[in-house]
């Protein structure tokens, strides 16, 4: 009787988990990490100005995540507008599918370097980004 029972409650498990994860897309957070929100940012631009373009504010861990995941995997576009006044930057970047946006403030807050990653990620390393895995 319980093998019964747990083979009827298995499939119902997993629907409930599946319409969960779903459910959670669905009410998450609609992030514009692409390259039309990369083409609005500019060089002088606040952070605060930057979290408005892509949605949300951007982590110091996932400009770590882009050199374990993505090195060497990666087309880069980058712009370079650092000056010799402020050479120490703070980098933040701002991860989508597919897509690493990583960009360095100055002292004041301001926007001083930015570089986009183009890549190919697979499934798996696309739900462990997503679920913020190692």
């Amino acid at each position: 009787m319980k093998k019964r029972r747990l083979l009827c409650l298995a499939p119902v498990s997993c629907l409930g988990l599946a319409g969960l994860l779903f459910l959670l897309s669905c009410i998450g957070p609609k992030l514009r990490i692409d390259r039309e929100s990369f083409a609005r940012i500019e060089i002088g631009m606040t952070e605060n100005e930057v979290i408005a373009i892509f949605g949300a504010p951007g982590s110091k861990n996932d400009s770590e995540w882009i050199w374990k995941r993505v090195k060497n995997r990666f087309d880069v576009v980058g712009v370079d507008g650092s000056d010799q006044d402020s050479p120490v930057l703070t980098f933040k970047a701002w991860v989508g599918d597919g897509v690493a946006i990583q960009i360095g403030f100055d002292s004041t807050g301001k926007v001083r370097a930015l570089f986009y990653f183009g890549f190919e990620e697979t499934r798996l390393n696309n739900a462990r980004r997503y679920l913020r895995l190692p």
